[in-house]
């Protein structure tokens, strides 16, 4: 999507919407002790200003009426933000979190695996929609989601083999069932409140595969598709892709599983400022469905289809392509905001409307705040909607100040875009990274030109080999092995990155209140 030329900061409501909402949402998670009905009549005075506004603006020549409209907005927005995330974070009678505060023994718990599995050497992971709780004297129907570790106790003398589960599978689990833990040292990692942003009240330990049950399975046409096709990516990336990391970042990059990344690859990636590489996030959504998109023109005006039908067929299809991939990744907030915005970047392609970036970023993060209300204090949402935000307002102002004689070839144009690109999504999530990691690096400026390629190569790659492995196993490993190329380029970049440029970076010590 190409950014705006110009700032008009008059010609985005939507990022003014989702602004007043997001006040909402966090002024509700600031006074936690408001009620709902609060916003409720907040909203209703912001409806009756509105219309005093309409009423001044008709019986008055000269009026700051349009200014109170806007303030009324404002504030009805703002106030079903804080309605929304009230609703949201209020707790249910059949909540699951009053057992586990009760719970010293085992418990046993039944629900459906709501995402894909992580599979590790050591342990299993997954999110677990529990609808029963079985006691020692009854059966409760509780409603809560719980994060499920599968993992052998330290002390068992043989490593059990626990049942390979799936997304929608009906599990019954018996474990320990524990409150996570709140921030312990100033500063530190809040595991209780990362979680609670993902709507995960509590966690579940279970130590011996005897303690699994899959019931059966609830999943429809699409889980069904999306449990197949996961499972033929990694079919296809462990038979074709030769070394253990290439396959681990592989699985990163097409379905959102980073469990087979080492704390050593993540810790390099990060210091480097090349970690929104192994993140999914509007790069990768670009690489699958926008490059899509612009192939299928061609290809369907070479079937004599008229040009209507043509736009039709091949925006209805990449619409469904990126659906489907946020889907098989996990929906994870920079792939549902990429995907929310290339939506819109095609439907204004299609009905021939301009479609401005800030205003289409507004919509998304509209769209994903109204949903889940905490995301909002999400490090994934807020690096997502600042990295656009700095690429769509500071990335042309960059491209002005360089001369034109720096611009000679198409080559000499793509490096210095991509540098520009890079120092504005930097300066965009610098202050998203100081709070919340005290560190930002800047020799993403150089390795980013390197790292960017790479990814971009290495994922086009996998596609190809992913699309041939079932049919034409020759090419597949063709594609896999140069796949592998790639991402050894991107894990070297990291490596010599890490050890060349540790000292290109800004840290700042974030006190705690």
């Amino acid at each position: 999507m190409d950014p705006d030329s110009s700032v008009h900061w008059g010609a985005y409501p939507a990022l003014y919407v989702a602004v007043a909402f997001a006040l909402g949402v966090f002024g509700n998670s600031v006074f936690e002790g408001v009620p709902f009905s609060f916003w409720l009549g907040g909203a209703g005075a912001g409806l009756a200003l509105f219309a005093g506004m309409q009423w001044w603006d008709r019986t008055r020549l000269v009026t700051l009426a349009p200014l109170g409209r806007v303030l009324a907005a404002i504030v009805v927005v703002g106030c079903a933000g804080g309605a929304r995330h009230s609703v949201y974070q209020g707790p249910s009678p059949r909540g699951l979190a009053p057992a586990a505060e009760a719970s010293d023994d085992a418990v046993t718990v039944q629900g459906i695996v709501e995402n894909a599995p992580e599979r590790t050497d050591e342990a299993t992971r997954f999110v677990l929609a529990v609808n029963t709780l079985f006691g020692a004297r009854d059966t409760a129907a509780v409603e809560g989601r719980v994060r499920v570790t599968l993992k052998p106790s330290p002390w068992a003398n043989t490593v059990p083999s626990f049942p390979r589960l799936r997304q929608g599978d009906v599990t019954r689990l018996r474990g320990s069932l524990r409150r996570p833990p709140g921030l312990r040292n100033p500063g530190g990692f809040d595991y209780a409140a990362y979680l609670s942003r993902r709507g995960i009240c509590c966690t579940l330990y279970v130590d011996a595969p005897d303690r699994v049950a899959v019931l059966g399975n609830r999943r429809g046409r699409v889980q069904n598709a999306l449990v197949s096709l996961r499972a033929h990516v990694r079919r296809q990336v462990d038979r074709y892709v030769p070394s253990t990391g290439g396959r681990a970042v592989l699985r990163a990059l097409l379905l959102g599983d980073r469990s087979r990344i080492t704390d050593a690859q993540r810790a390099r990636f990060a210091k480097t400022g090349l970690m929104h590489l192994l993140a999914v996030s509007g790069l990768h959504v670009f690489l699958v469905g926008m490059v899509l998109y612009a192939l299928l023109r061609p290809f369907l005006l070479r079937l004599r289809l008229r040009w209507r039908t043509a736009e039709v067929v091949r925006a209805a299809l990449t619409i469904t392509v990126l659906v489907f991939y946020m889907l098989l990744t996990g929906g994870r907030p920079s792939v549902v905001r990429a995907v929310i915005m290339a939506t819109l970047f095609i439907g204004g392609i299609f009905f021939q409307r301009s479609a401005h970036s800030l205003n289409t970023l507004g919509v998304a993060a509209l769209g994903l705040l109204a949903v889940r209300p905490p995301m909002l204090f999400d490090v994934g949402f807020q690096l997502s909607m600042a990295a656009v935000s700095g690429i769509v307002t500071l990335n042309p102002r960059f491209l002005e100040m360089v001369p034109d004689r720096y611009r000679t070839s198409e080559a000499l144009d793509w490096v210095l875009s991509t540098g520009t690109t890079s120092a504005a999504a930097i300066l965009g999530t610098a202050p998203v990274l100081l709070y919340h990691f005290g560190w930002v690096s800047v020799a993403g400026l150089l390795l980013n030109m390197v790292g960017i390629p790479c990814t971009g190569l290495a994922l086009t790659s996998a596609i190809a080999t992913v699309a041939v492995g079932g049919l034409w196993p020759t090419a597949a490993a063709s594609f896999g092995s140069a796949a592998d190329v790639f991402l050894q380029g991107l894990l070297a970049t990291s490596r010599y990155g890490a050890a060349w440029f540790s000292w290109a970076g800004i840290r700042m010590a974030t006190p705690d209140l």
